[in-house]
């Protein structure tokens, strides 16, 4: 379920490019919602919901195969747009067999998704940002993990 409680049409940096690796589904919480990321084999990479449509177990529990990425509950594939490409057992697979894909941008040593609508995706939108690999700034690229101690 999307939660409104947060601006949707804009770009929120999902983690650092070397976070995600070829050939191993990652998962990312961005606006409380789970999101799995894979690279195809042209290093593209893609972000999909992280919950399988069909009994909603993690994708990212799944595995990289070619450019597609598979649930490994019951076997269905999914493609970079988000379509299921193979249902096992079956020749015929519905429209509505598909989750949620969202736009990416790699830019600046990191990696951006655009969480709202996608017909109002706009680059432009994309923060000025100085990535690790900027030679004018010396940093090491790390995170900021948060844990709440009150109830």
């Amino acid at each position: 379920m999307i939660s409104d409680n947060y601006v949707r049409n804009a770009w929120y940096m999902a983690g650092w490019i070397k976070d995600f690796p070829r050939e191993v589904p990652t998962p990312v919480t961005l606006l409380d919602e789970p999101l799995v990321f894979y690279r195809q084999t042209d290093g593209k990479l893609v972000a999909l919901e992280d919950r399988c449509c069909h009994r909603l177990a993690p994708l990212s529990h799944g595995q990289v195969e070619g450019d597609d990425l598979r649930c490994l509950y019951h076997g269905l594939k999914f493609g970079g747009s988000g379509a299921c490409t193979e249902m096992p057992g079956s020749k015929v697979i519905p429209k509505a067999m598909k989750v949620r894909s969202y736009p990416v941008i790699e830019r600046y040593s990191a990696t951006f998704v655009w969480m709202g609508d996608v017909a109002k995706v706009d680059e432009s939108l994309l923060p000025d940002f100085v990535g690790y690999e900027d030679p004018r700034w010396q940093m090491l690229p790390g995170r900021m993990t948060t844990t709440s101690t009150m109830d």
